[in-house]
Order: C-alpha cells, then sequence, then structure tokens
C-alpha cells in the first residue's frame, strides 16, 4: 500500500526552519531531494 503513497516528514524544527520532505521512497533512505524539499521560516 505504500507504493503511490506520498508521506510527509518534517525536519529541523530547532533550526527554524521545517524541511517538508515527501516520497516515501526517500523517506526509507532518509534522502533530500532539493526539488521536495520546502524550506519554510516561522518568522515569515
Amino acid at each position: 500500500m505504500e507504493n503511490g503513497l506520498f508521506r510527509v516528514s518534517l525536519f529541523g524544527f530547532s533550526s527554524g526552519h521545517s524541511y517538508t520532505l515527501v516520497r516515501g521512497t526517500d523517506l526509507h533512505t532518509l534522502q533530500i531531494i532539493p526539488e521536495y524539499r520546502i524550506c519554510v521560516s516561522g518568522g515569515m
């Protein structure tokens, strides 16, 4: 059931920026891809 499903993980909360990694396969290897990396600043 994991095939075709997209998972969302948040990393870097302590740094003030939340990194959202989408893609179940990438999460399996914990690889961060710039294409699916979204940087959100808590201030703005």
